[in-house]
């Protein structure tokens, strides 16, 4: 007695489990890759997420390329065992390809004969299983990728001074410019705010963070309102320092005469000989950076000298975090980073060029600039110089930008309206972690990801005609899929006789060369008219029709 041939939607539905396995593995590796480009906390504390992270992701990538490669060997298998069953048939070396290892899947189609209808198809399948395996590599790139960090928590509050644009600006004679000089000595320039001197950023964005008057231990912040300001500065040389030159580089020719005796006054010692200007939401410094070595040596009397524009703009109030540097005692408390938390409106820049009127003390300003140390510039030109002795025509634009920025911080507590109030203070948290994956890393995991999708996608395909042909396929897809079924159909006296003569001790890829022969699994064509039973047989095409629903087998 025979039995039918079940094919439920079920049943097809279970033979793709591998597809749903790896759809779902490379989607949640896909969420997590945009997880961690935007951070990623997790609860656990010390250090063990350092270790950890990179393994993970290399497991899980791992993992991923497996299942792809289940699905899209069970894709394979089962769209050969369609074509197994077509009425033109197919080879029946394509079995021994799928049941073949990823090594010697490389090797098989090659090894075929030139006259083979079906080594083009085995090769190009391979190209896929190969390309598939390549991209094996990118993991070691994704998962170095990792930035695994304490995380930060908002907890608390310490008092602040925070400075405000109420009433008038008024001048409090303090902080000096000289003051401003001894502030270079000792600042970091990541606490003005994202200066182009020290990142790889077109402009500089000073930050003016509040002002903290409460004790913090090391490591930790605050968080209140401030200023943020776009600085852009561009510097070129004057051959003389003429009131023509001046006018040429861009000054009108009431200020170049007020620059030319400035720079007499000054007697080419090192200095700056600025002129303050302001214009709705935009303030300029033109300065004349004296006793550099710059723009060339002397030459005739002519002394070259730089001339530079700082532009003022985008000044607007802001949420500023700052982190906070201490060896424990309170006068130690110095700020060491401070980024931007968040924008809000738009600020009047009438009070930046007041605070810096106050601080130059005028429009026009001859600011000598000595030397605090033997052989070293002035501390506001040591982002200028990439030794604090020269200064460097590669580095100067950026370097005038934290130059000013700095000036920038003493210019408002000098002129700005002041209030205490308490800021929010931010710390570390002994419990989480905070996992970021950098650009290009998530950029090579993406990369990744996407070939896992098309390989599925692939794999798909081959279920394709599974679900839309009225008649069965199973037998055909059994005899590609299992080893000892396909040991069983063929034994009849086709395959056994191209076989015939063969000895245990010749290779694979031989004897599959000779089972290279175009067959057809189905009905035997000497049953198809018994209305209840038929024989499955593997045959050539003519001697073969198509599997019924309505039949039972054996």
């Amino acid at each position: 007695m025979g039995k039918e041939l079940q094919e439920s939607y079920t049943m097809k539905l279970m033979a793709m489990r591998w597809v749903f396995v790896a759809l779902a593995v490379n989607g949640l590796f896909l969420y997590a890759i945009n997880s961690l480009m935007h951070t990623l906390t997790l609860d656990f504390g010390g250090e063990i997420l350092v270790h950890a992270a990179p393994v993970v992701i290399e497991v899980w990538m791992h993992i991923s390329h497996y299942v792809t490669s289940m699905a899209l060997y069970d894709g394979l298998g089962h769209f050969v065992g369609y074509l197994l069953t077509r009425p033109d048939g197919f080879s029946l070396t394509a079995c021994g390809y799928v049941q073949s290892s990823f090594l010697e899947k490389l090797q098989f189609a090659d090894k075929l004969s030139f006259r083979s209808t079906v080594r083009k198809f085995l090769q190009r399948v391979s190209y896929i299983f190969i390309f598939h395996n390549i991209v094996l590599i990118l993991t070691i790139f994704c998962s170095t990728a990792l930035t695994v960090t304490p995380n930060r928590e908002d907890r608390g509050v310490a008092s602040c001074i925070i400075y405000g644009q109420q009433g008038k600006p008024t001048d409090r004679g303090w902080p000096t410019i000289q003051v401003a000089m001894g502030l270079g000595e000792l600042i970091f320039g990541t606490s003005l705010g994202y200066p182009r001197s020290e990142m790889a950023v077109d402009n500089t964005t000073f930050l003016m963070s509040p002002q903290l008057v409460d004790a913090i231990s090391d490591g930790q912040a605050i968080i209140g309102l401030g200023y943020q300001t776009s600085l852009f500065t561009s510097c070129s040389c004057i051959h003389n320092v003429t009131v023509s030159e001046l006018v040429d580089a861009g000054l009108d020719a009431t200020n170049a005469s007020l620059v030319v005796n400035g720079f007499v006054s000054i007697e080419n010692a090192p200095g700056l000989v600025n002129v303050l200007s302001y214009s709705g939401d935009t303030m300029q410094i033109m300065s004349l950076v004296t006793g550099v070595n710059v723009c060339g040596n002397s030459l005739n009397g002519k002394t070259p000298l730089p001339v530079c524009f700082t532009k003022f703009d985008h000044h607007k109030r802001a949420m500023i975090y700052t982190e906070m540097i201490t060896d424990g005692t309170t006068a130690s408390v110095a700020p060491k980073l401070s980024t931007l938390r968040e924008t809000k409106d738009k600020a009047d820049m009438y009070w930046m060029y007041m605070a810096y009127k106050n601080i130059f003390g005028g429009d026009f300003s001859v600011i000598p600039t000595p030397s605090s140390l033997p052989g070293a510039t002035n501390p506001l030109f040591w982002w200028t110089t990439p030794d604090m002795r020269v200064v460097s025509a590669s580095a100067i634009d950026a370097g005038m930008e934290t130059l000013y920025a700095i000036i920038g911080r003493s210019a408002i507590q000098r002129t700005f309206s002041v209030s205490g109030t308490t800021c929010l203070k931010n710390e570390l948290s002994l419990t989480a972690e905070d996992i970021t994956m950098s650009r290009s890393g998530a950029q090579v995991g993406i990369a990744f990801i996407s070939v896992q999708f098309i390989v599925t996608f692939v794999a798909m395909l081959g279920f394709v005609p599974w679900f839309i042909l009225q008649n069965p396929i199973g037998p055909g897809i059994r005899l590609v899929m299992d080893r000892i079924y396909f040991t069983v159909m063929t034994s009849g006296p086709m395959s056994s006789g191209a076989i015939k003569g063969m000895n245990g001790s010749m290779e694979s890829h031989y004897i599959w060369s000779k089972l290279d022969l175009v067959v057809r699994i189905g009905e035997a064509k000497s049953t198809a008219e018994d209305p209840e039973f038929g024989t499955i047989i593997v045959d050539k095409p003519k001697y073969v029709t198509a599997l019924s629903r309505a039949k039972c087998y054996n």
